[in-house]
């Protein structure tokens, strides 16, 4: 199986109207850090969603300004990511960017996964009041973590 671990650099940013903390998240498979910044919201949607998903987004949190859409499948004993896609507006089969595949074990994909969700809830308890952003433009996820903890809770281990 190959080795999935995320990582959160937050970096506080202005000129959003109130405070904000943007979250670049990295995805790190098998020691590699792939390119762009993990969608965080869709991470935890991808837990229980499949098909070509827009896993990874530019700095600026707009998708299609940067990242690419990546292959989401399940299996008995693995969340699977297949290839990479173009980050079009709808995703394209034709638009493949790399072919691969990546198996994940469902432990270690739901310890990882509570681990994240555990440093989202410390942030939104130390830093009250503050937006917590994928990236520098995303989703405001304060108001996702109770959704998020059920996806986790949706998943299988076996």
């Amino acid at each position: 199986m190959d080795q999935l671990a995320v990582t959160i650099a937050p970096e506080e940013e202005t000129g959003h109207g109130e405070p904000a903390l943007g979250l670049y998240a990295s995805a790190v498979v098998n020691g590699q850090e792939l390119p762009h910044v993990l969608d965080i919201d869709v991470f935890f949607e991808a837990l229980t969603g499949s098909g070509p998903l827009p896993l990874f987004t530019c700095t600026c949190g707009v998708f299609g300004c940067g990242g690419y859409y990546i292959g989401v499948a399940y299996g008995d004993n693995a969340w699977i990511w297949r290839n990479r896609y173009a980050p079009d507006d709808e995703p394209n089969p034709g638009h493949i960017m790399e072919v691969g595949e990546l198996r994940f074990a469902w432990p270690e994909v739901r310890a990882m996964a509570m681990d994240l969700l555990t440093t989202l809830r410390a942030l939104q308890r130390d830093k009250p009041g503050v937006r917590l952003m994928a990236a520098y433009t995303g989703v405001d996820l304060r108001g996702r973590l109770d959704h998020y903890a059920e996806q986790v809770q949706a998943i299988a281990v076996t």
